[in-house]
């Protein structure tokens, strides 16, 4: 029995070997620059960044606050201290313009990066300040704007919180949220699936390969969708009226019961109602290869 009894355990050991795991700390070096300037009227705040956590809130002061962070994190602090000169950041001011750059070079001698490197940038602008952003492989957001607003995101996401005035926006891969989208606005989307929520004023949005979602539109005034392998999904209160124009080529349109049936064009096959007093604020929603859904609650 006493040799069973270690035959036994010598089988238990090795279906449950001890393992042990090697916990690797990361290093993390930070340059934080602290600017600030006088506001005048017409000033313009350009950006132009990659790898960066952007956050930009409009302000009732006439100043423009910047705090900008770069960091860089390594399994040593000498590889951290050493690539955090990788980052490249200029801030300055030109007449009515202030420019605000950062880029990641690997030096020419050197392979590899070692490190992870990004930058944390966060702005108080006035809240009628045009404002230009060109971001890639980072997020953006923007709150409480009105004013100009251009938006360039290349591989990040983006967030608008009351967002107003004029909005030029285009993004290549990635997210883009909305709440409080009002003024005029103009979205250009690739894969870049889109929620914009309580949206007012007047919207043209072009889609390719991202999914929209429309959701309880405020004062909409008008709303035009071109969208190409896109859904395009609509949600709004019984309450809210409008004027609808709905094309769906080589998809569906799903409406509810009560607003009738959109006949299909058997050749083309086209997709296409209308509904709505004209006097009401104009849907115009037109999709290839996708489908168009509208949800009333």
């Amino acid at each position: 029995m006493t040799g069973y009894r270690y035959i036994v355990v010598f089988f238990l050991l090795s279906m449950f070997p001890c393992i042990s795991y090697a916990q690797e700390t990361v290093q993390v070096i930070t340059g934080t620059y602290n600017r600030t300037f006088r506001y005048s009227t017409g000033d313009i705040i350009k950006i132009n960044a990659e790898k960066a956590r952007i956050t930009i809130t409009g302000s009732e002061k006439e100043e423009i606050i910047v705090t900008t962070k770069l960091i860089s994190k390594a399994r040593t602090v000498e590889i951290a201290k050493s690539e955090l000169s990788y980052h490249q950041y200029t801030i300055e001011k030109n007449k009515d313009v202030i420019d605000i750059e950062n880029r990641i070079v690997l030096p020419k001698h050197v392979k590899e990066f070692q490190s992870v490197l990004f930058v944390e940038i966060q702005i108080s602008i006035p809240t009628e300040m045009e404002l230009q952003v060109s971001n890639n492989y980072g997020n953006t957001k923007i709150e409480n704007k009105n004013g100009k607003t251009h938006v360039n995101s290349g591989f990040g996401d983006i967030f608008l919180v009351n967002v107003g005035g004029e909005l030029k926006l285009k993004s290549y891969y990635g997210d883009l949220k909305t709440d409080g989208l009002a003024g005029h606005s103009v979205l250009d989307l690739v894969l870049t699936p889109a929620e914009i929520s309580g949206a007012s004023g007047f919207i043209n949005l072009k889609s390719s390969l991202g999914d929209i979602v429309i959701d309880n539109p405020g004062r909409l005034r008008a709303l035009n969708i071109e969208s190409s392998k896109s859904d395009v999904t609509m949600v709004y209160g019984r309450e809210q009226e409008f004027r609808y124009f709905l094309q769906a080529d080589f998809g569906e349109l799903v409406i509810p019961q009560s607003f009738g049936v959109a006949p299909r064009d058997e050749i083309t096959n086209r997709l296409i109602w209308t509904y709505g007093d004209p006097d009401k604020p104009e849907i115009n929603i037109k999709a290839n290869f996708g489908n168009i859904i509208l949800n009333v609650e």
